[in-house]
């Protein structure tokens, strides 16, 4: 860890591959070296070498099935609803598009203006925007 970081050892390791394998335990439950490879798209060595690097930090335990994740770690931009992982974005994109909803309802009730109609459309596109760039990042660590 460097100097001066606020970042834990196991935050370090969540890059990359590594991160992509522990995503992809999380998400689907016990696997072995082969399966996550073909999901992945990796050599089963690089798979391997992943998931050892994951248990030797004590993120994921090898079990009869495979190995499963055995302890959450804070992913930068994403909290769990249960076993998934979901991008911050999404709740802000909700925000946004609850505003455009309001505005568009307020020009309805007192009939529409340009800026009641720029407030909804601004407010629709920043939604837009972050689903866009949250499913993005999704995409990014899920491999």
């Amino acid at each position: 860890m460097a100097l001066g970081s606020s970042r834990r050892p196991e935050e370090t390791l969540l890059e990359g591959t590594s991160l992509k394998v522990y995503v992809y335990l999380l998400e689907n439950g016990p696997a072995g070296p082969r399966q996550v490879a073909r999901a992945l798209g990796v050599s089963p060595s690089t798979a391997h070498r992943h998931l050892r690097r994951l248990a030797e930090a004590g993120l994921v335990r090898e079990t009869k099935s495979g190995y499963e994740v055995v302890r959450l770690v804070k992913i930068e931009g994403f909290f769990y609803v249960g076993r998934r992982l979901v991008p911050r974005l999404l709740v802000y994109s909700g925000f946004y598009a609850g505003l455009a909803a309001g505005w568009l309802a307020w020009a309805l009730y007192t009939g529409p203006s340009p800026e009641l109609l720029l407030l909804a459309a601004t407010n629709g596109l920043a939604s837009v925007i972050m689903a866009a760039e949250g499913m993005l990042a999704l995409r990014r660590i899920r491999g």
